[in-house]
């Protein structure tokens, strides 16, 4: 599954939840492939690079949750891998580690299962 399914999928998860919201973020940036070429090009956004795919609270807490979306295959690969200085990964790190020292929650997550998952361990850990 791409992360743009897996995104849609958490929006719609997201919708019939009381206890959190999350919103979308813009992409710093995404490869594509020019169809006439066949050439990679990366596109730059509005955004400070490594920041999450979603930002939001946890209600009634107000505690601040960040939510980056992976594919299963990204996912293996930002768990794995040692992070490379100065990559998209490494901005993620960054950030991930920020929230987690200002006391939010920062989630890696591959599908609506694990987000509910990791969710429900997060509030148990309040």
């Amino acid at each position: 599954m791409i992360e743009q399914s897996i995104k849609n999928e958490i929006l719609q998860f997201i919708k019939y939840r009381k206890d959190i919201i999350l919103y979308p973020i813009k992409n710093t940036g995404t490869a594509r492939m020019d169809k006439r070429t066949g050439r990679m090009y990366y596109t730059r956004g509005m955004v400070m690079r490594g920041v999450a795919d979603f930002l939001g609270m946890l209600i009634p807490s107000g505690r601040f949750i960040a939510v980056e979306v992976k594919t299963t295959q990204g996912l293996k690969r930002f768990i794995r891998e040692r992070v490379k200085p100065y990559t998209t990964e490494f901005y993620e790190n960054e950030w991930g580690h920020g929230v987690e020292n200002c006391g939010g929650i920062y989630l890696v997550v591959d599908s609506v299962e694990m987000l509910e998952k990791n969710l429900s361990h997060s509030e148990e850990k309040k």
